[in-house]
């Protein structure tokens, strides 16, 4: 059991690492945005089923999307992006930003 952890282990590093190899040689070829690489990345946890979402607050998801965080505020108010509130405070599910961008939906959510 201890040894087929480690060989899934193995794998899922050697994988990530070619991963990365690919993601550089495409970089410099086609000259990818931070945001755009970080889909490609979720896009690629979601497919293997290993999804690692993060919660951001505005300043990071404005950061994330790279826009102001006056930009970000409006975009929620108009109900375009979605976003968890608790209390005065907002939260931003890195996973649902992508599916919004990618796919168009929005779901807000009161804590």
């Amino acid at each position: 059991m201890r040894e087929n952890l480690k060989t899934q282990d193995s794998t899922y590093i050697g994988t990530i690492c070619s991963l990365f190899r690919f993601y550089s040689e495409v970089n410099v070829k086609y000259m990818l945005t931070r945001t755009e690489i970080n889909m490609i990345v979720e896009r690629f946890a979601d497919i293997t089923g290993q999804q690692n979402d993060v919660v951001m607050n505005t300043k990071q998801c404005a950061k994330y999307l790279g826009i102001s965080p006056g930009a970000l505020r409006k975009r929620v108010y108009d109900g375009t992006l979605p976003y968890s509130k608790k209390g005065r405070l907002l939260y931003f599910s890195r996973l649902e930003i992508n599916q919004y961008l990618l796919g168009g939906q929005t779901t807000n959510i009161a804590l």
